[in-house]
């Protein structure tokens, strides 16, 4: 199965990012995990959050800061990033940001919670 960005259409995440779910059990033959892209426009951020599941961020394009726990530090193209069950993360861009998302089990936005 091919796919590109765009095609199951976007919508904005419960955390301020714009998102196409690439693939997920829903719509494809993934089981238990999801693919996404995220975008996130310059001088935005995410809202900070945790979900139940693991997350695995693969910076696309673009350069930003990410918060990752108490950690902050810059992330720019080609950088992964682990993000385990429970730590509070979130971006901001410095310049126009697109993340690959890779989410194990799959992303469920029941399983995303804000932080205060």
């Amino acid at each position: 199965m091919k796919r590109k960005p765009g095609e199951t259409g976007w919508v904005k995440s419960i955390d301020g990012s714009i998102v196409s779910e690439i693939f997920n059990p829903g719509n494809s033959e993934a089981s238990e995990f999801s693919v996404a892209l995220a975008k996130v426009r310059k001088g935005e951020e995410t809202l900070k959050h945790t979900h139940e599941n693991f997350e695995v961020y693969f910076v696309h394009k673009g350069i930003g800061k990410m918060l990752l726990g108490e950690e902050e530090f810059e992330i720019a193209e080609g950088d992964f990033i682990l993000i385990p069950p429970g730590k509070e993360h979130k971006v901001k861009a410095t310049e126009d940001l697109e993340i690959v998302c890779f989410s194990h089990p799959e992303y469920r936005e029941e399983r995303t919670r804000l932080s205060q």
